[in-house]
């Protein structure tokens, strides 16, 4: 994966943690020319850390000073990630004094590479925080989705005259989505999706006080649906989300561009119309797409529970189930037979429409079973 973003136009990649594959990483980093912004995960109060424990305080920093004094030399290393989304249900301004202390110690220690912390959002109350209480953080990062423009400016507009990067961005986000009558989030497609990376790519590029940004997510994580924020599949199927970014690393898409996916149907109704199923009864799903070479396109169809999973700020989630003996045929042309559930409930059909130069393109379609 981190070849493929070198040979098509992106220099920088971000981690959020460090621990035992860092040395690793960085490595390969340097010689494949990218740079990291190395992150070190200070633990969050809504996580059960507590800022007022000074001897936890304590091993927090004397941590991540190993890991300053490790890399500050490393010739792949750009910049300190310190802390990422931390004022997420915060309640302990004493998070913001640990902070400035560990920028503080960075500063010392390595003095070469600028210190970044990055926010959920840069509220008036947030980047008052850090302007009286971590006068040692250099960078403001943004981690923004349908937000993004509103963002960049936002943490001016409360007082923040340093640089920002944005640390994360990409299509909507769950929270911004409308949701079914029974609360299940709908979800873009991979070709909208895409679109939004471009324009979000063009959004960061075109603002003077900001550096760059780190599309998410350069690999697969399980966030609602596994396909949310996904921008690689199984380590080797690349999305059309990708092809956009290469275009605006490049100026040009690369040869072979994934699958153009417009519309995925039940029974010819879209998801917005808040399906209902019936038990065990069989109902078809069509997928519209359009490719150069569609008569070799594979089509790989999942049914899964729908998660029950409330986290935020992207922690960790277990990918549901799949839906046992669900699928009855998979037709040509983008068509499926498929049997409802037995049981009532809340279901998520996946499709993947793969080409023959593993490029990617994906849609879902959550119903309800009464």
């Amino acid at each position: 994966q981190l070849q493929y973003l070198a040979t098509n136009g992106g220099n920088s990649i971000r981690t959020w943690r460090t621990g035992p594959k860092t040395k690793e990483l960085m490595d390969k980093a340097d010689k494949l020319g990218l740079t990291v912004c190395l992150g070190l995960w200070m633990d969050h109060e809504r996580h059960g850390f507590d800022y007022n424990n000074t001897d936890a305080v304590q091993r927090q920093f004397n941590a991540f000073k190993k890991y300053v004094e490790e890399f500050k030399d490393h010739p792949a290393l750009l910049m300190w990630g310190v802390g990422n989304e931390v004022e997420t249900n915060y309640t302990n301004p004493k998070v913001w004094d640990a902070m400035n202390a560990i920028c503080k110690m960075i500063k010392k220690v390595d003095g070469k590479h600028p210190t970044l912390t990055a926010l959920a959002w840069p509220s008036n109350h947030v980047i008052k925080e850090i302007l009286q209480r971590v006068p040692n953080v250099d960078i403001i990062g943004l981690n923004s989705y349908a937000g993004l423009k509103d963002s960049l400016r936002e943490g001016q507009k409360h007082g923040w005259k340093g640089p920002t990067i944005v640390t994360e961005y990409g299509p909507n986000g769950f929270w911004e989505m409308p949701k079914t009558s029974w609360g299940s989030y709908l979800e873009m497609n991979s070709s909208d999706k895409a679109k939004l990376y471009g324009e979000r790519t063009d959004l960061i590029k075109n603002d003077q006080n900001c550096l760059g940004g780190y599309a998410f997510l350069w690999g697969e994580k399980q966030e609602r649906t596994r396909t949310w924020f996904s921008l690689i599949f199984n380590g080797k199927n690349i999305s059309a989300g990708v092809d956009e970014l290469i275009k605006s690393w490049t100026n040009k898409y690369p040869r072979n561009q994934a699958p153009n996916v417009t519309k995925l149907v039940v029974n010819d109704k879209l998801a917005e119309k808040n399906v209902e199923l019936m038990p065990r009864q069989i109902y078809v799903a069509k997928v519209n797409v359009t490719d150069d070479n569609s008569e070799k396109l594979k089509y790989q169809w999942e049914l899964r529970h729908e998660t029950v999973a409330q986290s935020i700020g992207g922690d960790i989630e277990e990918i549901p189930p799949e839906v046992e003996g669900s699928i009855v045929k998979i037709g040509t042309n983008g068509t499926l037979k498929f049997k409802a559930p037995n049981q009532p409930g809340k279901y998520r059909l996946f499709v993947y429409v793969v080409d023959t130069q593993h490029k990617i393109g994906h849609a879902n379609f959550p119903f309800i079973v009464r």
